[in-house]
């Protein structure tokens, strides 16, 4: 929790445009906007080098998993990267040859981590760079390589560039998101309004109020994002899983997703991560994973749908099945198969679907794994049937600390309370 007298020094701050005042956040010294924004806005070169991994690593088996949830390393109830890296040897074992991590750099959130504080930092709860360094060379080592989450739609609203946004109506960098000089009528995305009633107008935020939408038909905010790419690509990172790809550009109130310009935006970074060795890029798309799957947008996205249909085929549906034989007749090589993830919009996970019947299961499980061409996702626990969390609801059921034993009480995950 940010105290209190921070905001208060943020609203003085932020009365004009003063990028010099000097705001103390929730790190532990104070930094001037001024150089936060130059911390955040320096550009990276390109530095290439070969890949470590063998050619054929992103045509595995993926592991996703949500680094908060996976081993607490420091017993202070909450999984970080020390935690993660002890644990690789498991998943070795398991055949796994690809991780995908869920947000692991700093967020104002401290839960999911998609509102992103700063693209080029690890979350303070998940350790250190020099911690991520480690667990890719240790990755690196066991021949698994390691994607991890990046979000180009928002930043969270205690980002620098947004603090500087909405700083002053003339503030250099006032266009790097969506505003208007006061809340329009007729919108509504997910039952609300999308516009945010601010100082010096109102801003644009999809998805919630704190997470405000980057204007990415900017090209200096196109090159900032490619930049931020590089910093990661730079230290080893083999990839990335992209957020919310089908909701980058909007149009007006009924054109606020899936427009024609997301896939030349998608298709721009996927030439960029191309021009590094051996790496592999997957996009999220609810809306449109087929479109996002070809060669001309991301080349490679989640297979939304199927997976409902792939569990309704071990549940015995007759129409389902079908479904599911057919699927690759049509589809693009890039769709990649899963059964669940930390979204509940995707369903629960995949033991409370098939109702704890372990021949379901292993049918479910066998079908997305085996079936397709592109690399499936497993999400951490559903290698041996874990459960949602008992008495929670929504995306907080999908993300409970992992079993790793029957060690009571926290179950080998930590020795302290966990998040």
């Amino acid at each position: 929790m940010i105290h209190p007298a921070y905001w208060k020094r943020r609203k003085a701050c932020l009365g004009g445009l003063v990028m010099a005042c000097t705001l103390v956040g929730p790190s532990s010294h104070a930094q001037s906007l001024s150089d936060q924004l130059a911390q955040a806005t320096r550009p990276v070169p390109a530095v290439h080098s070969a890949s470590p991994l063998p050619p054929d690593w992103k045509h595995g088996t993926f592991m996703q998993i949500y680094v908060r949830g996976y081993q607490d390393s420091n017993a202070d109830g909450i999984g970080d990267l020390k935690g993660l890296t002890q644990r690789l040897d498991y998943l070795q074992s398991l055949g796994v040859s690809g991780l995908w991590l869920m947000p692991i750099t700093r967020s104002q959130d401290q839960d999911h981590g998609y509102a992103v504080t700063d693209y080029r930092d690890i979350e303070s709860d998940y350790g250190t760079l020099a911690d991520f360094d480690e667990l890719i060379q240790q990755a690196h080592q066991r021949g698994i390589g390691v994607i991890i989450d990046y979000v180009i739609n928002h930043s969270g609203a205690d980002h620098p560039l947004f603090e500087s946004a909405r700083s002053a109506p003339k503030s250099p960098h006032r266009d790097w998101y969506l505003w208007q000089k006061e809340v329009p009528a007729g919108w509504s995305i997910y039952g609300k309004n999308p516009w945010h009633e601010d100082e010096y107008g109102a801003y644009f935020a999809g998805f919630w109020d704190q997470m405000p939408d980057f204007n990415l038909r900017n090209p200096k905010v196109l090159a900032w994002h490619h930049d931020n790419l590089r910093f990661w690509l730079n230290r080893g990172v083999d990839g990335f899983r992209f957020d919310a790809v089908g909701n980058l550009v909007e149009d007006g109130p009924l054109a606020w997703e899936g427009h024609a310009e997301n896939h030349v935006i998608m298709n721009g970074i996927k030439r960029l991560i191309e021009g590094y060795d051996n790496r592999f890029l997957i996009c999220e798309a609810p809306g449109d994973s087929v479109g996002f799957a070809k060669p001309n947008s991301c080349g490679s996205s989640f297979a939304f749908g199927h997976n409902n249909r792939v569990v309704g085929a071990a549940m015995g549906d007759p129409a389902a099945a079908e479904k599911v034989a057919g699927y690759f007749v049509n589809a693009p090589l890039g769709l990649a198969g899963f059964a669940s993830n930390h979204d509940a919009f995707a369903g629960q996970r995949l033991w409370d679907r098939v109702r704890g019947n372990e021949k379901r299961y292993r049918l479910a499980a066998a079908t997305y794994i085996l079936q397709q061409p592109a690399p499936p996702f497993v999400y951490y626990g559903e290698e041996f049937g874990m459960a949602g969390g008992a008495g929670l609801g929504g995306d907080h059921k999908l993300r409970t600390p992992m079993v790793w034993d029957n060690t009571q009480p926290f179950f080998g995950f930590s020795t302290s309370e966990p998040f």
